[in-house]
């Protein structure tokens, strides 16, 4: 086999494996998305014996074959966009250890069903959901201090949310048509 010939078969058997890629940052690893992801993923809490503590900037997004993934229960940090684009991720697994999860983190998620966000997080960022077309339900935790600008836009399916006593501010309305009934816990707050 002529030596060009062996580098092409080599790439296209990496590009095709679904892997996942770490990438050593302080105190651990980030990780995301190899090519071809598909189903269920399922990403796990260390790696080289470090913990896996973030998932970067796009670091899933467009991954529109994966159905389902259950975060390590080491996780952070979810950065920005890091799942926008997966149409057909309809569970996501978020541990207790996330303390932030970035702006459009799933926007365009249009296959997303539900949503547990842990009790770390306290702020839902701009158009973190806009665009979950299929999203039911969204479990807010008391500790969640502002719903930030379109965090829910676009949210068709979503026809009820509960906002804890802790919540402070919500930029802009819900903006997810077909929302029909919001239950304070405490007190509305300024919107």
């Amino acid at each position: 086999m002529k030596p060009f010939t062996l580098l092409i078969c080599l790439f296209f058997i990496h590009f095709a494996y679904a892997e996942l890629t770490y990438t050593p940052i302080e105190g651990g690893y980030e990780v995301s998305g190899g090519y071809n992801l598909s189903g269920p993923v399922v990403i796990p809490d260390t790696y080289n014996g470090l913990p896996v503590i973030k998932i970067p900037h796009l670091g899933f997004s467009g991954q529109v074959n994966i159905t389902s993934i259950t975060l390590p229960s080491t996780l952070r940090i979810i950065s920005e966009e890091a799942f926008s684009g997966c149409s057909n991720l309809r569970h996501i697994y978020m541990p207790n250890t996330l303390d932030s999860i970035g702006g459009e983190a799933f926007q365009n998620c249009s296959s997303l069903l539900s949503v547990d966000i842990p009790l770390g997080v306290s702020v839902i960022e701009p158009n973190t959901f806009r665009g979950c077309t299929s999203l039911q339900s969204v479990n807010l935790p008391n500790g969640i201090l502002e719903i930030r600008y379109n965090a829910f836009y676009l949210c068709d399916s979503l026809v009820y949310i509960q906002l804890p006593t802790s919540l402070e501010t919500i930029e802009t309305p819900l903006n997810a048509d077909n929302l029909q009934s919001i239950i304070f816990t405490g007190n509305a707050p300024s919107i």
